[in-house]
C-alpha cells in the first residue's frame, strides 16, 4: 500500500498543472497562472537557469493561489530529501497568517491526506512536510527576522510594501549561500518599491515571450520576468512562453 501511495504521488509531481487540477479541483490553476507556476518550479528543481522571477498581477487575480499551490507542491516534492523556503510579507498578522493558513489548508486537502502527505505547523510560522518547511516572516522594519536560510525558494510576497534596504539587509542574504531562487510577487503601486525595483533590474535581460523576442511577457493579469542565459534553446523559451501568455478569466 505504501508503495502504491509513494508511486501515485511521483506521477503527481511530475507537472504542477497536473497536481493543482487532480488534488484541488475547486482551486485548480488558471492559464495564466500555471506559466509563471511551472516556471519558479523549474527553476527550483533546476531545470532551467534563470534564478529570479517578478510576477505582478492585479488585486484579486489569483497570486496567492498561485503562490500557496507551488509552496505546497514543492513542500510534497522535497519531504524526502529537505529542503527550506522562506516567504516574506509585510507584516506577521494579518498577511502572514493568512497565507500560512492557506497553505495548510492546501495540504490538508483529503486526496494529499489520501497519498500519506501530513503537514505540521511548527512555532507559529514553520510550515513543514517530512524534510522540507516554509518559514513565514515578517517584512516591518521592527520585525526580528533575521537567521533564517532558504535553500530552495526566497519569496518576498506583496513586495511592492516592503522597504528595498531592509530587504537587502535582512532577507537577500537568506539566499546568497545557497543561491535560492528569487521570486517577487504583488501589485505596483510607485516606482521605488522593492517591486518596482526588481522588474527594473531583471528588464534588460532578454526576456520570455511567445515569439521568443526580448519583451516582457503578458498574461491576463499578470507579468513575469525570467532571466534565460545561453544553454535554452529558443524553442523551449517559446514553448514556456505560451504556457505564460495563456490566460483566462480568473474566479480564484
Amino acid at each position: 500500500m505504501l508503495a502504491a501511495k509513494q508511486a501515485g504521488l511521483r506521477r503527481l509531481l511530475s507537472d504542477i498543472g497536473a497536481f493543482s487540477w487532480l488534488i484541488w479541483p475547486a482551486f485548480a490553476l488558471r492559464g495564466y497562472q500555471l506559466g509563471p507556476a511551472r516556471a519558479v518550479v523549474a527553476a527550483v528543481r533546476g531545470d532551467v537557469p534563470q534564478r529570479e522571477f517578478v510576477l505582478i498581477f492585479s488585486r484579486q487575480s489569483g497570486k496567492d493561489e498561485l503562490l500557496a499551490q507551488v509552496l505546497a507542491y514543492l513542500l510534497v516534492l522535497y519531504q524526502r530529501t529537505g529542503g527550506s523556503i522562506v516567504v516574506t510579507l509585510p507584516t506577521l498578522r494579518p498577511q502572514a497568517v493568512i497565507a500560512r493558513d492557506r497553505l495548510v489548508e492546501r495540504l490538508n486537502a483529503p486526496r494529499l491526506q489520501a497519498l500519506g502527505v501530513r503537514a505540521r505547523v511548527r512555532d507559529g510560522f514553520i510550515v513543514q512536510v517530512g524534510k522540507a518547511s516554509v518559514h513565514f516572516l515578517s517584512g516591518a522594519p521592527t520585525a526580528n527576522a533575521r537567521g533564517k536560510t532558504a535553500s530552495l525558494l526566497l519569496v518576498g510576497n506583496e513586495s511592492q510594501d516592503i522597504e528595498p534596504d531592509r530587504w537587502d539587509s535582512v532577507f537577500a542574504p537568506m539566499g546568497a549561500s545557497t543561491d535560492a531562487v528569487g521570486l517577487w510577487l504583488g501589485t505596483p503601486w510607485m516606482a521605488d518599491t522593492l517591486l518596482s525595483r526588481q522588474r527594473r533590474l531583471l528588464s534588460h535581460w532578454r526576456l520570455l515571450t511567445a515569439n521568443g523576442g526580448p519583451m516582457w511577457c503578458r498574461g491576463e493579469r499578470f507579468q513575469a520576468s525570467c532571466h534565460p542565459t545561453a544553454g535554452m534553446s529558443s524553442d523551449r523559451w517559446r514553448n514556456l512562453g505560451r504556457n505564460i501568455r495563456s490566460s483566462g478569466p480568473s474566479t480564484n
